[in-house]
C-alpha cells in the first residue's frame, strides 16, 4: 500500500490584522433554518410525548376530562415549540468561529457568550461528519477531540468543513514536530505572551478560510468484509422475532386485539430484515483508509457520513485483532489509540492489517526521531515552508 503525499498548506498564512468583530466567521445562513427544523422534530417526537404522559397522569389523578388536560398538553407543546424555535433561530447566527496557525476559536451564546480556545498542540484527531438532514442543506460538523473530550463545531458548509479538517490536521503535525511537549508536559506554542515573540514560528497570525486549498479524494483503500457484515447481521434477524413478539403481547393487552396485529409483527420482521441486508450492501464499498505522509484518513457511511484525520504525531498504540468469524473470513481489526480517542478500522484483509500496522510504527518512528532532534526539526520544517511558499 502506497504512502499518499500530504497537503501542502503554507505553514505560516499571511497575517489578517488583529482581532476584532470583523475577523470571526460566520455560519451559513442556511444553518438556522436546519436548526429550526432539528428543533422543531425533538420537540414533536419527545416533548409531546412527554407532555402527554404528564397530562394523562395529572388527568387520571384529578378524574380532568380528558378533552380538557388534551387542551392543555397542545397549548403548552405549542407554546414550547414556539420558545425553542425562536430561540435557536436568535442563538445561531451569533455562533462564530477563528482560525489561527496555533489554534481553533469557537463563540456561542446569546445572553450568555461562551468563547472556546482549542490549541492545535493538544488536538488528538479531527474529523467531520453530516447526517441526513445536514446533506439536505450542505452543511456538517467538525469534530475536534483532545484527551478532555471532542468538541463539536455544527453548522459549516461542507466545502469549509472539509479545507479545515486538513488545514487543522496539518497543523496539528507542524506544532509538534516544530515545538514538541517537553519533560514537564508543555509546549511553547501554548503559551501566549502579550509581547512579540522573538521565535516567528510562534507568532499565533489569524489564517483566512477563504485561503485556504481545496480538498482533495486520494486514492482510497476498500475494506473487504461484505461477506463477513452480510453473515453477522444473521444472527439479529434471527433474535428479531423474540422482541417482536414481546412487543406483540404489550399491544395486545393494551388494544390491539384482533389477527391484524400478527400481519402487522410479520410486515415490520420483514422490513428490519431487508433493511439490516441491504444496508451493509450499500455502506460497505463506501468505506476507505488511506495512510498519508503524516496522518492515516479513515471515512465511512451512507446516510450520514463520517471522514476522520488521526496525525502520525498523536497516535500511541496500533493494534490488529481478529475474533472468531473474522477468521472464518480470512479479516482482521486495526485500531489506532491516541490519547483521547480510539479509532477501529474493522473488515481489513489479515495481510492488509498486517501491513497497515507496520507502516504506521515505522512513520511513527521516523517522526519521533524527528521530535528528539527539536533544532533539525525546525529547520527542515522551516526549508519545506519556503519551499511550499
Amino acid at each position: 500500500m502506497d504512502v499518499e503525499s500530504s497537503n501542502s498548506y503554507a505553514s505560516e498564512p499571511t497575517d489578517f490584522g488583529s482581532v476584532d468583530g470583523s475577523t470571526w466567521n460566520q455560519l451559513p445562513n442556511r444553518f438556522v433554518a436546519r436548526s429550526a427544523i432539528s428543533v422543531a422534530l425533538s420537540t414533536l417526537l419527545v416533548g409531546l410525548p412527554v407532555l402527554a404522559g404528564i397530562g394523562w397522569v395529572v388527568g387520571w389523578s384529578y378524574s380532568i376530562e380528558q378533552d380538557v388536560w388534551m387542551k392543555f398538553v397542545v397549548g403548552g407543546w405549542i407554546c414550547l415549540l414556539l420558545v425553542r424555535v425562536v430561540g435557536r433561530s436568535l442563538e445561531v447566527p451569533k455562533r462564530r468561529f477563528l482560525l489561527r496557525t496555533l489554534d481553533f476559536s469557537l463563540r456561542t451564546g446569546l445572553i450568555g457568550r461562551t468563547e472556546l480556545v482549542l490549541p492545535f498542540s493538544r488536538l488528538q484527531e479531527v474529523s467531520t461528519s453530516s447526517r441526513v438532514l445536514d446533506r439536505l442543506f450542505r452543511l456538517s460538523s467538525l469534530e475536534l477531540t483532545q484527551v478532555s473530550g471532542t468538541e463539536t463545531i455544527k453548522g459549516l458548509d461542507v466545502d469549509v468543513a472539509s479545507k479545515l479538517r486538513e488545514y487543522i490536521g496539518h497543523r496539528v503535525v507542524h506544532v509538534s514536530r516544530v515545538h514538541p511537549i517537553d519533560q514537564d508536559g508543555v509546549c511553547q506554542a501554548d503559551i501566549v505572551c502579550d509581547e512579540q515573540p522573538t521565535d516567528s514560528s510562534l507568532e499565533n497570525e489569524l489564517t483566512s478560510v477563504g485561503s485556504l486549498e481545496d480538498d482533495f479524494e486520494p486514492q482510497w483503500n476498500r475494506f473487504k468484509c461484505l461477506g463477513r457484515e452480510l453473515f453477522s447481521r444473521i444472527g439479529t434477524i434471527l433474535v428479531m422475532p423474540f422482541f417482536l413478539a414481546i412487543l406483540g403481547l404489550i399491544l395486545y393487552g393494551w388494544f390491539w386485539k384482533d389477527l391484524s396485529l400478527v400481519w402487522f409483527l410479520i410486515l415490520a420482521w420483514i422490513v428490519i430484515s431487508l433493511r439490516t441486508l441491504i444496508y451493509p450492501i450499500f455502506e460497505v464499498p463506501r468505506r476507505g483508509y488511506v495512510l498519508r505522509e503524516f496522518d492515516i484518513s479513515v471515512k465511512q457511511g451512507v446516510i450520514g457520513k463520517t471522514r476522520t484525520i488521526v496525525p502520525i504525531t498523536r497516535i500511541q498504540d496500533v493494534a490488529t485483532s481478529s475474533g472468531f468469524v473474522d477468521r472464518r473470513f480470512g479479516l482482521s481489526s486495526l485500531s489506532i489509540q491516541t490519547a483521547g480517542s480510539s479509532t477501529s478500522l474493522e473488515g481489513l484483509g489479515k495481510t492488509d492489517a498486517e501491513d497497515l500496522r507496520v507502516q504506521i510504527l515505522d512513520r511513527v518512528r521516523e517522526i519521533g526521531g524527528e521530535l528528539s532532534h527539536p533544532e533539525e526539526t525546525t529547520s527542515n520544517a522551516t526549508s519545506q515552508d519556503e519551499q511550499a511558499k
